[in-house]
């Protein structure tokens, strides 16, 4: 999708599909993160958003275009992120945990 440089109004759904990457972005990115280290925490997750912010914030000294719409959804994945980790997303399963036997009350 090409966008324009400028500050004309868009349709939801340009908007929508001209953000909808950088959501994927750090949903997927965390995903990949979450399935090579085998957890997710609060301070990885919080390195990659920035890292994606700083990217986008970027693009408006460069030749990019700097967009405020891909720094909305970038803190709309991030924060559906920590609300998952919140959860329990994030936590490594415990393989060592003790399993307490059960009492019958015969």
């Amino acid at each position: 999708m090409i966008r324009n440089t400028g500050y004309d109004l868009h349709s939801w759904t340009e908007t929508f599909l001209g953000s909808y990457p950088s959501f994927i972005f750090v949903l997927g990115g965390a995903v990949i993160i979450k399935r090579l280290r085998n957890r997710l925490t609060f301070k990885t997750l919080t390195t990659f958003t920035a890292g994606a912010i700083t990217y986008e914030w970027s693009q408006r000294y460069t030749n990019g275009v700097f967009d405020l719409n891909d720094c909305i959804a970038i803190g709309l994945a991030a924060a559906i992120l920590y609300s998952l980790i919140h959860v329990g997303f994030g936590e490594v399963p415990r393989k060592n945990e003790e399993k307490t036997p059960e009492l019958s009350s015969n």
